[in-house]
């Protein structure tokens, strides 16, 4: 930087950090698309073959990707070790403060 202003590569950028829990959360979206695309195709083939109303496409879609996505019952998605143990944590303070004296 010869003179008073910067040129536009000399200025420093910002670099961001990647969190350890965005890379998960990710292909977790990843997949809640994949299997919304998933659930509409196999609806439409449904709705097709069988000859049914064609809303049943995105009821399976919402569902599919509602279930794989989502992971209600935390049986494709486990938690990591550090979230685990701070859910432990909190379960364990909250039944010493509603214990019975």
């Amino acid at each position: 930087m010869e003179g008073g202003t910067p040129h536009r590569y000399d200025i420093a950028m910002a670099c961001g950090t990647f969190d350890r829990e965005h890379a998960p959360m990710s292909k977790r979206a990843a997949a809640a698309v994949l299997w919304f695309i998933a659930g509409w195709y196999l609806g439409a083939v449904i709705a097709y073959v069988v000859g049914v109303s064609d809303a049943i496409g995105p009821i399976l879609a919402i569902t599919a990707a509602a279930l794989f996505g989502g992971d209600p019952f935390g049986v494709i998605w486990k938690p990591s070790a550090e979230i685990q143990a701070a859910r432990t944590a909190s379960e364990v303070r909250l039944e010493h403060l509603t214990a019975d004296p």
